[in-house]
């Protein structure tokens, strides 16, 4: 082999390993922790599959339609997913997610960043990342991003017959996966018509095999079911208004139509070159994404090849014109991305150290299992009217034992009618509801918590972060179930007649599980409401601990914790003032349902301590609704007043004293005390 066939190899492998390590990257940074509601009816029926050894295309996991014909054109991806998890639980999950994530990512990266274009790649790529990055869960659909960036790859290469079978089989496992794969087999039907087929003289092969593209999404055990499955989906009335990712758009996504904009400039000035698939596809995914945002990967994915070629060609004339370094235009290009979008991109599911592998806090496993264990001792199924989301992650956890009303299999299994259905508001309806099915159970999100407080059809028997779980009042009665008559979807440590049984019933929940993080907020709550003594305190800080370690996202049990501990801090005792310091939660984590008062007493202590350069974190919060129901009181402004004074902020300083004195009552004593923050003013 001379020098030169040896440079070029020396190249090829250089730049398969730079294809190789950057699409790893890239992966790595916008793989997130699995979830989804699709992901547990999915994977739920992917296991039935492996312990049944048949395809599943019955439903069994409802009370509603129980036995009915499903259209499963998911199969093979559910079946995949019931393989990774029993080989590594929800870390297996998370390795198959990402396993379809780099594939992807290395077609397009492959496609897109030739002749020195991985700078360009990566600008566009990071243009494009909240649109790809946002619909990226572990269901079939990640399948179908993996196999349009294998479109966009081969369609930027000469057809011959190894790349053509291996279409083929790529659209043949589509169709098995996902019911768009009959976009993919027109796209590519037309690539191998028009593309040019170097090794072939004759037109027989392309149209064979385009013939053969156009037969692939029928190659699954649905046949050409699958055209009802689709016109079922493009029929529906409901799902549009319903279902979150189906809602029309309003306005279309500047990250959109800017780099579609210039995708079509580029085109049209001939400084881009679209293959067919490409064209058929852009067209094809711009029409439905400017309907609906759930097609918005799609479009972002198929952008991000030309969108790549349009930077790369305007780096290079850059270059042309005499640009000393290109490269550095590139770097600062992405550097200021980066700076503008730092929140955004700090945001990214790999910066954050806990939720993995699995976001946990989004689903109702305490009140799953309270459902179970009433199931078990019933003795048959448990029918539970169920929040639409919860639908396929309660007969995934309990096996079957508990039955739903509605999952996300809608309108292939459920009538679009469950959608419509108010019963989430509407108590009377799910009276109704229950007698239509004869249905046992309600789980609701929390926020509906007290919709059916003061029913004598129903008790509301447990709870968590996610949900609450109502029973018939008479089963509630014979299982002695905790009745449970506080909300709990709002906190309170007041005392009351009704605070020793609010207790109990706590208690009595808790035995169904120790990390229930809101029970423990409630029971610390009214334990606090009572504590007179050391140990006592002791108790009620120890609850709220726990329930920090069950739910660290929570927020509430810390921030609850270093309120308490505040007030003892304030007697300036130094291990005091260290507790409350090592409870402390970041401003930031001060969520919606923590009260405002909480900052005022945190920055009251840090004030007196005098690290007034912390307290003002407190005073001045980042998020919108604290910050103006803190502007809305004057003790706010007041201690901002001693704040920017020893901070040396003096016009700030003298503002806030103006406000602080317009928001106190004529009468209030704070005035006296203001007067003097006047005379300090002054000295300075």
């Amino acid at each position: 082999m001379d020098n030169s066939s040896q440079e070029k190899e020396v190249g090829r492998r250089e730049h398969y390993l730079a294809l190789t390590l950057t699409s790893l990257a890239l992966a790595l940074l916008i793989t997130k922790q699995v979830d989804g509601t699709d992901l547990w009816w999915n994977l739920n029926s992917g296991l039935w599959m492996l312990e049944h050894h048949q395809i599943l295309l019955k439903d069994y996991w409802s009370f509603t339609a129980f036995g009915s014909d499903w259209l499963n054109a998911s199969w093979l991806f559910q079946v995949w997913m019931a393989i990774a998890y029993r080989v590594g639980d929800a870390w297996g999950l998370l390795a198959l997610k990402y396993l379809f994530t780099w594939l992807a990512l290395l077609f397009l990266v492959a496609a897109s960043a030739g002749k020195g274009r991985f700078g360009a790649f990566l600008l566009a790529f990071l243009l494009l990342l909240p649109l790809i990055y946002g619909n990226l869960y572990i269901r079939p659909l990640i399948f179908e991003f993996a196999a349009i960036s294998f479109m966009v790859w081969v369609s930027q290469r000469p057809f011959d017959k190894l790349i053509a079978l291996a279409t083929l089989l790529v659209l043949i496992g589509w169709a098995n996966c996902h019911g768009s794969a009959i976009v993919g087999a027109v796209a590519m039907a037309i690539q191998a018509a028009l593309a040019p087929w170097p090794s072939e003289k004759g037109r027989r092969v392309p149209l064979l095999f385009a013939t053969l593209f156009l037969i692939s999404p029928f190659l699954s055990p649905l046949g050409f079911q699958v055209l009802d499955l689709l016109l079922a989906h493009e029929g529906s009335n409901a799902k549009n208004i319903y279902i979150v990712e189906w809602i029309r758009q309003k306005t279309f996504p500047p990250l959109l139509w800017l780099p579609f904009l210039a995708v079509t400039t580029g085109t049209l000035l001939k400084r881009l070159r679209l293959s067919p698939a490409e064209v058929f596809l852009l067209l094809f995914f711009l029409f439905f994404s400017t309907r609906s945002q759930r097609f918005e990967l799609e479009f972002a994915v198929l952008l991000l090849r030309p969108l790549t070629v349009i930077i790369g060609e305007a780096l290079g004339y850059l270059q042309d014109r005499g640009t000393a370094y290109p490269r550095l235009v590139t770097a600062l290009l992405i550097t200021g991305h980066l700076f503008i979008y730092q929140e955004q991109i700090g945001g990214l599911a790999l910066f954050q150290p806990t939720g993995w592998p699995i976001y946990g806090p989004s689903y109702p496993s305490v009140t799953t299992d309270m459902a179970k264990s009433i199931s078990d001792s019933l003795g048959r199924p448990l029918r539970v009217i169920n929040k639409y989301d919860f639908g396929g992650y309660i007969p995934f956890r309990t096996q079957g034992a508990v039955q739903v009303m509605v999952d996300g299999r809608t309108p292939t299994v459920f009538p679009e009618t469950f959608l419509v259905l108010s019963y989430r508001e509407d108590p009377h309806l799910l009276d109704r509801l229950r007698d239509r099915y004869n249905a046992d159970a309600v789980m609701l999100h929390l926020r509906s918590a007290g919709l059916l407080h003061g029913s004598g059809l129903w008790t509301l028997v447990g709870y968590d972060p996610v949900s609450v779980l109502y029973l018939r009042s008479d089963l509630a009665r014979n299982l002695n179930l905790p009745r449970i008559e506080y909300n709990p979807a709002s906190y309170s440590n007041q005392a009351n007649d009704r605070l020793m049984t609010n207790i109990a019933a706590t208690e009595q929940l808790l035995r169904f599980s120790r990390s229930n993080s809101l029970a423990l907020n409630h029971l610390a709550l009214f334990k606090s409401a009572s504590a007179k003594s050391g140990t006592e305190w002791d108790e009620v800080h120890g609850l709220l601990r726990l329930a920090d370690q069950a739910n660290p996202r929570d927020g509430f049990a810390r921030a609850t914790l270093a309120f308490f501990l505040a007030q003892a801090a304030s007697t300036k005792e130094r291990n005091a003032l260290e507790r409350f310091l090592t409870a402390l939660p970041p401003p930031k984590d001060l969520i919606y349902d923590i009260p405002t008062n909480n900052d005022l007493t945190y920055a009251a202590v840090l004030i007196d301590a005098g690290m007034s350069d912390i307290a003002k974190g407190y005073l001045y919060p980042a998020q919108p609704e604290r910050r103006m129901a803190l502007d809305a009181l004057a003790e706010t402004w007041r201690q901002r007043t001693l704040v920017e004074l020893n901070l040396g902020r003096l016009t700030a300083a003298a503002q806030s004293l103006e406000m602080a004195r317009l928001l106190y009552p004529a009468e209030d004593e704070h005035h006296q005390q203001l007067d003097g923050l006047a005379k300090s003013l002054r000295k300075r």
